[in-house]
Formats: structure tokens, sequence, C-alpha cells
């Protein structure tokens, strides 16, 4: 008996050439932003509670967004559907 060989799938150049789309990872969409230079703002942590020992100095530095580290740059970007 002849081994299995499963049926080619017949496409058309451009249909085989083309590569499948990247989808936006919701969750990291609602956690990381692109600014308008290209980098990778997250919100800076610190800020949910245990409010009162911190000084109002340390409070309004942690209001702004911060930059991701580059270290995390590409894998953030797949997520968020970009490409590396």
């Amino acid at each position: 008996m002849a081994p299995y060989r499963p049926a080619l799938v017949m496409c058309s150049r451009r249909e085989c050439d083309m590569k499948s789309k990247l989808k936006t990872r919701k969750t990291a969409a609602k956690r990381f932003t692109i600014s308008g230079s290209g980098k990778i703002m997250r919100g800076k942590t610190g800020l949910n509670h245990l409010m009162r020992k911190k000084d109002g100095q340390r409070r309004r530095h942690l209001l702004g967004d911060g930059e991701l580290h580059k270290s995390d740059r590409s894998r953030v970007r797949l997520l968020l559907g970009e490409g590396a």
C-alpha cells in the first residue's frame, strides 16, 4: 500500500506569497501606546494604593508615561500587530 500523501492545495502565486496578517493583542493595546516619534510608551507602576506614604513629588512623577525598555520593544511590537 502506498504511503498517505495529503492533497496539494492550489493557490495563485500572489496568494501564496502573501503573509498572514498579525492580529493585535487587545490586552497589549490597552497597556501600550506608540508615540508620534515611534517610541512605545507604557504607564508607570505604583499609583494604585499606599499613597499616603508617597510624597507629592513622587506621585507627580508617577503620573506620566515612561518609555519601554529597548529589550522589550520587538516583543511588544509583535503584540501590537506592528511586526518586528
